[in-house]
């Protein structure tokens, strides 16, 4: 089924799998240079109140890739999605190209905290204090943008 949009999902999967392998190189070539002991948890200011081990690193890459793979595979069934609208022969490619579309974009949201988060903890810097509100407000602005666009091209 052709779902219009493949542009911007190709450029989001890209950045997507250009983050994820930018971590894995930044492990491989710096692990030995990163300390022993790393900011675990940050509290809603981004201020860091938990102390642990750089192999929490791992465990945060592990997560973030199964939730992407997990979300990749989940995009390829579209029956599958609970769009919210009833789909029908005539709207079926459009409500599913602004759902591939929102899946795409939270997939790559979801990516690049990591990345950010992963980054800041590695070099044992505290998040900056506007990290929580900014992904609270990119994460539920996405998904309100395109349950609008999805209301509207139902």
């Amino acid at each position: 089924m052709f779902i219009p949009g493949k542009r911007y999902h190709f450029i989001l999967e890209v950045l997507s799998i250009l983050f994820i392998i930018g971590l894995l190189a930044f492990f491989l070539f710096s692990w030995g240079s990163i300390p022993d002991k790393l900011p675990g948890h940050y509290n809603a200011m981004g201020q860091i109140d938990r102390m642990t081990g750089k192999g929490h690193l791992i465990i945060n890459y592990s997560i973030m890739l199964i939730m992407y793979l997990g979300m990749s595979i989940l995009e390829r069934f579209p029956q599958a999605w609970n769009t919210g609208v009833r789909v029908t022969k005539e709207n079926r490619i459009r409500v599913y190209s602004v759902l591939k579309s929102m899946i795409k974009t939270i997939k790559f949201i979801l990516v690049a905290t990591f990345t950010y988060i992963i980054l800041s903890a590695a070099n044992g810097k505290a998040l900056s204090w506007w990290f929580t509100p900014g992904i609270l407000v990119l994460t539920f602005g996405t998904l309100a943008y395109f349950l609008i666009k999805l209301y509207r091209n139902r």
